[in-house]
């Protein structure tokens, strides 16, 4: 190697000398030993020069054909298993408005208690009082003319709850931690309804013994647990994207917990994002705009209300639940007619008499159970 680079270094000072017309002395050992020296390649031209290219390529052909295909996979898992989330919430919800139900094949009274999280033990069980897992078991509550079979239909609720998560299950890879605790706390919630695959067709009084409590009332703490775990599910959600179900719940906890002015705030954030929740968010926001006392502003947006939904006005009918019939008959007197307004009053007067009578008759059983019944 010294032989080939002194003999280089050699030719290369001849030339130069011979270029420039210049005589010179032969070059000497230490010079050219000095000339070999400071030829020597750097640690960047042997190390570095070879390795960057090739880490840099690396990274490239990673990304290319590695990164981006497994991120594309992931995002539209992800989207599936968002979607799944979705549905495995409304069908808990689904449950839980049955539960509360006061007749079969008809949405319950207390809708927006249970997304908002402010219904409790107390209350799931005296609407699970009312009701009983089949018809054997009303050897106690004859007297009350209310009192419903809804064992099949809870059963078929809560089997559409798990078969829900299972769905969701296909997808486990790509919850993430919280998410896993989430979904599992759910299903160890619903072990406390797997009774009701045993005793939907038992007859309670077979074998000489009886329950006092006869009703479904033992379900109001798996009730209420269901409540909690539906409230986390539906903020888990609108933490990844808002979805018009979440927002409603969230709506509902500023709402009921008297925080009109952040329930303002939330209707107006979303609104602006999500168009085309308009008539569902302005419920609560009329609703808002009326606890906090701001007639002017309440009046403007009751007034977009009936403009755009004057035709079914009915429909948006929970946004007038807190006014009383004579303020309700002012502020919407010259904003829809009197047909409409009228069918609006008494459709709110019955709904409300429907709700005090029910509360009523499931005080009445309670107590009646509390009591002992019959025995």
């Amino acid at each position: 190697m010294y032989i080939s680079s002194y003999m280089m270094i050699l030719f290369v000072c001849y030339a130069s000398l011979f270029s420039q017309g210049v005589a010179a002395e032969e070059p000497t050992i230490s010079d050219v030993l000095i000339a070999l020296e400071d030829s020597k390649p750097s640690f960047f031209d042997v190390y570095l020069v070879p390795i960057i290219p090739s880490v840099i390529s690396a990274i490239l052909f990673w990304y290319i054909f590695d990164y981006r295909s497994k991120k594309r996979d992931y995002d539209h898992a992800r989207i599936k298993a968002y979607r799944e989330m979705v549905n495995v919430a409304s069908s808990v919800f689904s449950l839980l408005d049955l539960m509360c139900a006061h007749k079969k094949n008809s949405t319950s009274f207390f809708q927006d208690y249970i997304m908002s999280g402010h219904m409790g033990v107390k209350d799931y069980k005296k609407l699970l009082s009312v009701k009983v897992i089949n018809k054997d078991y009303l050897y106690l509550v004859i007297p009350f003319q209310l009192v419903m079979v809804f064992g099949h239909e809870i059963l078929k609720r809560r089997n559409r709850v798990l078969l829900s998560v299972e769905k969701l299950n296909f997808y486990y890879e790509y919850l993430s931690v919280e998410e896993r605790v989430l979904f599992d706390s759910l299903l160890e919630a619903l072990k406390y309804l797997e009774n009701l695959d045993y005793f939907i067709d038992k007859n309670p009084i077979s074998n000489g013994f009886a329950p006092v409590d006869n009703s479904m009332a033992m379900y109001a703490g798996t009730a209420n647990n269901l409540n909690k775990l539906l409230i986390d599910i539906y903020r888990r959600i609108n933490s990844i994207k808002p979805e018009k179900s979440a927002t409603w719940s969230e709506v509902c906890r500023h709402f009921y917990s008297g925080n009109y002015r952040e329930c303002i705030y939330c209707i107006e954030r979303y609104e602006a994002n999500v168009s085309s929740w308009d008539g569902f968010l302005s419920i609560f926001y009329v609703r808002s705009l009326y606890k906090l006392g701001w007639v002017e502003r309440l009046d403007r947006e009751v007034l977009r209300l009936c403009e755009k939904y004057n035709k079914n006005i009915l429909g948006y009918r929970r946004a007038f639940l807190d006014m009383d019939e004579i303020y309700l008959r002012r502020i919407l007197s010259e904003k829809v007619n009197s047909a409409s307004l009228e069918s609006l009053v008494k459709t709110l007067q019955s709904e409300a008499d429907q709700k005090k009578s029910f509360l009523s008759e499931c005080e009445t059983v309670r107590n009646y159970l509390d009591q002992g019944g019959c025995s």
